[in-house]
Protein backbone atom coordinates (compact mmCIF):
# COMPACT_ATOMS: atom_id res chain seq x y z
CA UNK A 1 0.00 0.00 0.00
CA UNK A 2 1.36 3.48 -0.92
CA UNK A 3 2.26 6.00 1.75
CA UNK A 4 -0.45 8.56 2.34
CA UNK A 5 0.77 12.15 2.28
CA UNK A 6 -1.46 14.57 4.10
CA UNK A 7 -2.27 17.86 2.45
CA UNK A 8 -0.65 20.74 4.41
CA UNK A 9 -3.84 22.78 4.72
CA UNK A 10 -6.92 24.09 2.97
CA UNK A 11 -6.93 24.84 -0.73
CA UNK A 12 -4.93 23.34 -3.54
CA UNK A 13 -1.47 21.89 -3.01
CA UNK A 14 1.36 24.22 -4.02
CA UNK A 15 2.55 24.07 -7.60
CA UNK A 16 5.84 22.25 -8.09
CA UNK A 17 8.21 21.32 -10.89
CA UNK A 18 6.22 18.10 -11.18
CA UNK A 19 3.51 20.25 -12.83
CA UNK A 20 5.88 20.95 -15.74
CA UNK A 21 6.93 18.84 -18.71
CA UNK A 22 10.39 17.22 -18.57
CA UNK A 23 11.89 19.74 -21.02
CA UNK A 24 10.47 22.85 -19.28
CA UNK A 25 13.85 24.63 -18.97
CA UNK A 26 14.70 24.12 -22.62
CA UNK A 27 11.25 25.35 -23.68
CA UNK A 28 11.60 28.54 -21.62
CA UNK A 29 15.13 29.31 -22.77
CA UNK A 30 14.60 28.43 -26.44
CA UNK A 31 11.41 30.43 -26.87
CA UNK A 32 12.46 33.46 -24.84
CA UNK A 33 15.89 33.59 -26.53
CA UNK A 34 13.86 33.99 -29.71
CA UNK A 35 12.00 36.97 -28.22
CA UNK A 36 8.93 35.21 -26.78
CA UNK A 37 7.13 36.73 -23.81
CA UNK A 38 6.05 34.93 -20.65
CA UNK A 39 2.46 35.03 -21.88
CA UNK A 40 3.58 32.91 -24.81
CA UNK A 41 5.69 30.53 -22.73
CA UNK A 42 3.63 29.41 -19.75
CA UNK A 43 0.79 28.04 -21.93
CA UNK A 44 3.45 26.04 -23.80
CA UNK A 45 4.37 24.54 -20.42
CA UNK A 46 0.73 23.54 -19.90
CA UNK A 47 0.26 25.80 -16.85
CA UNK A 48 -1.93 28.77 -16.00
CA UNK A 49 -0.80 32.26 -15.06
CA UNK A 50 -1.71 31.46 -11.46
CA UNK A 51 0.51 28.36 -11.45
CA UNK A 52 3.31 30.37 -13.08
CA UNK A 53 3.19 33.00 -10.30
CA UNK A 54 3.03 30.30 -7.63
CA UNK A 55 6.14 28.64 -9.09
CA UNK A 56 7.90 32.03 -9.27
CA UNK A 57 7.27 32.59 -5.57
CA UNK A 58 8.03 29.09 -4.31
CA UNK A 59 10.52 27.38 -6.64
CA UNK A 60 13.90 29.08 -7.00
CA UNK A 61 15.00 26.95 -9.97
CA UNK A 62 11.90 27.98 -11.92
CA UNK A 63 12.25 31.63 -10.90
CA UNK A 64 15.92 31.71 -11.94
CA UNK A 65 15.11 30.12 -15.31
CA UNK A 66 12.36 32.69 -15.96
CA UNK A 67 14.71 35.56 -15.04
CA UNK A 68 17.30 34.20 -17.46
CA UNK A 69 14.59 33.86 -20.12
CA UNK A 70 13.49 37.48 -19.61
CA UNK A 71 17.08 38.68 -20.02
CA UNK A 72 17.42 36.63 -23.23
CA UNK A 73 14.12 37.98 -24.58
CA UNK A 74 15.11 41.58 -23.93
CA UNK A 75 18.52 40.96 -25.52
CA UNK A 76 16.77 39.55 -28.60
CA UNK A 77 14.61 42.66 -29.00
CA UNK A 78 17.48 45.07 -28.31
CA UNK A 79 19.59 43.31 -30.93
CA UNK A 80 16.71 43.53 -33.42
CA UNK A 81 16.58 47.31 -32.91
CA UNK A 82 20.37 47.65 -33.07
CA UNK A 83 20.86 45.72 -36.31
CA UNK A 84 17.93 47.54 -37.97
CA UNK A 85 18.90 51.02 -36.81
CA UNK A 86 19.65 52.20 -40.35
CA UNK A 87 17.04 50.07 -42.14
CA UNK A 88 14.46 52.49 -43.62
CA UNK A 89 11.83 49.72 -43.80
CA UNK A 90 12.16 48.92 -40.09
CA UNK A 91 9.23 50.22 -38.03
CA UNK A 92 11.18 52.00 -35.28
CA UNK A 93 8.06 53.35 -33.57
CA UNK A 94 6.49 49.91 -33.29
CA UNK A 95 9.79 48.49 -31.98
CA UNK A 96 10.06 51.29 -29.40
CA UNK A 97 6.46 50.82 -28.22
CA UNK A 98 7.15 47.08 -27.89
CA UNK A 99 10.19 47.83 -25.71
CA UNK A 100 8.22 50.27 -23.54
CA UNK A 101 5.34 47.84 -23.02
CA UNK A 102 7.32 44.62 -22.74
CA UNK A 103 10.35 45.79 -20.74
CA UNK A 104 9.03 48.89 -18.93
CA UNK A 105 11.17 51.30 -20.87
CA UNK A 106 10.23 54.92 -20.31
CA UNK A 107 11.08 58.33 -21.61
CA UNK A 108 13.36 60.24 -19.27
CA UNK A 109 11.55 63.10 -17.64
CA UNK A 110 13.13 65.91 -15.69
CA UNK A 111 11.12 66.69 -12.57
CA UNK A 112 11.54 69.87 -10.51
CA UNK A 113 11.11 68.86 -6.87
CA UNK A 114 11.19 72.43 -5.55
CA UNK A 115 7.98 73.67 -3.97
CA UNK A 116 7.28 77.38 -3.70
CA UNK A 117 5.17 78.20 -0.68
CA UNK A 118 3.85 81.72 -0.19
CA UNK A 119 4.83 83.54 3.02
CA UNK A 120 1.19 84.13 3.91
CA UNK A 121 -2.27 83.33 2.61
CA UNK A 122 -5.34 85.49 3.11
CA UNK A 123 -8.81 83.95 2.80
CA UNK A 124 -12.01 86.01 2.71
CA UNK A 125 -14.90 83.89 3.93
CA UNK A 126 -18.35 84.88 5.30
CA UNK A 127 -17.35 88.42 6.25
CA UNK A 128 -14.25 87.07 7.98
CA UNK A 129 -10.65 87.33 6.92
CA UNK A 130 -8.40 84.41 7.75
CA UNK A 131 -4.69 85.04 7.42
CA UNK A 132 -2.23 82.18 7.53
CA UNK A 133 1.40 83.13 8.01
CA UNK A 134 4.63 81.22 8.00
CA UNK A 135 5.74 80.28 11.55
CA UNK A 136 8.48 82.48 12.95
CA UNK A 137 10.60 79.41 13.69
CA UNK A 138 10.28 75.82 12.57
CA UNK A 139 9.94 73.10 15.15
CA UNK A 140 12.36 70.17 14.96
CA UNK A 141 11.16 66.85 16.34
CA UNK A 142 13.54 64.15 17.57
CA UNK A 143 16.64 66.10 16.55
CA UNK A 144 16.89 65.20 12.84
CA UNK A 145 14.62 65.25 9.85
CA UNK A 146 14.88 62.49 7.24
Amino acid sequence: MADIVEHPGPGRPRASLANLPDDWKKTIIDYMADGASLKEVYPLLGITKHTHYSLMENVEEYSDTIKRGKALSEAYWERLGRINLENPKFNHVLWYMNMKNRFNWSDRQEVDHNINVPVSITINQDNKVIKLEKPKELLQIDGELD
